[in-house]
């Protein structure tokens, strides 16, 4: 296999990595598959020389490790019945509230 064929074949598994994070349901799931996927399209990026696209990844894998550290610091319980994950004391929330971003 020459170098091309292996870039791209690691670049389309980069690429794969973001498109499959994006029908998780699990957020540090979400988070961490977007991550690696990000940090690969930025590596295949760099060496190629496509900087745009080098920003914009390396950004997103930016986002993701705010998120993946600010998730791994909240502690979550199970709300009994809901079947979601809520942080100490906070209100019962119906399950179209889960699905929100805030």
């Amino acid at each position: 296999m020459d170098t091309r064929t292996f870039l791209e074949i690691v670049g389309w598994i980069g690429s794969g990595l973001v498109v499959i994070s994006l029908v998780v349901a699990n957020q540090r799931t979400f988070r961490s598959l977007n991550l690696t996927g990000s940090l690969i399209a930025t590596a295949y990026n760099m060496i190629l020389g496509v900087w745009p696209a080098v920003g914009m990844n390396a950004t997103i894998a930016l986002i993701d490790l705010y998120w993946l550290l600010r998730i791994r610091r909240r502690p979550l319980r199970r709300i009994p019945g809901a079947g979601i994950a809520a942080e100490p004391g906070a209100p019962r929330r119906t399950l179209d509230d889960s699905l929100s971003l805030d």
